[in-house]
């Protein structure tokens, strides 16, 4: 294979790493952002469902049991991944895809009238969406860091 690129080595200097992993931490900020378990959008979905909707704490917790239901199969997102090519573009092609997704399922949050199963239905579509996004960060984060013999650099 070669040796691995350092940053004395011709192929990648120090400025091309950090534009690399200021690229990588971006992904991560955002990615973090709209994760399902505590993004920008938890608190306001929890307080339309206790104060608008009038939910209990067992209905709340039926909701969110029934909500997580695709984070469940999370490892079947990166098998996905590994196999289907959106856009065919790669790993880009589910950023573009799966975040244009993600903003017309948060539009929906906005536009239409709120119910339990509105509400429910915009939770699954919207995690499906963040675990493709995840998948596909997760993928590149690998291939860069296997690319450029920076994993360690990537994940910390």
């Amino acid at each position: 294979m070669g040796e691995p690129l350092t940053e004395g080595t011709p192929g990648l200097g120090t400025a091309a790493r950090m534009r690399i992993l200021v690229y990588c931490g971006v992904w991560i900020v955002l990615l973090n952002l709209v994760t399902p378990s505590s993004g920008f959008h938890v608190v306001p979905l929890s307080f339309v469902l206790k104060n608008k909707l009038h939910l209990s704490a067992h209905e709340l917790a039926a909701f969110s049991a029934w909500a997580g239901i695709p984070a469940y199969f999370a490892f079947a997102f990166g098998v996905v991944r590994d196999y289907w090519s959106p856009l065919r573009l790669g790993d880009r092609g589910y950023f573009i895809l799966f975040g244009a997704l993600s903003a017309a399922v948060f539009a929906i949050y906005a536009f239409v009238p709120v119910s339990l199963a509105m509400m429910l239905a915009a939770s699954i579509v919207g995690t499906i969406c963040f675990l493709f996004l995840w998948g596909g960060w997760n993928g590149l984060g690998s291939v860069i860091g296997q690319r450029y013999a920076m994993s360690g650099q990537i994940s910390a």
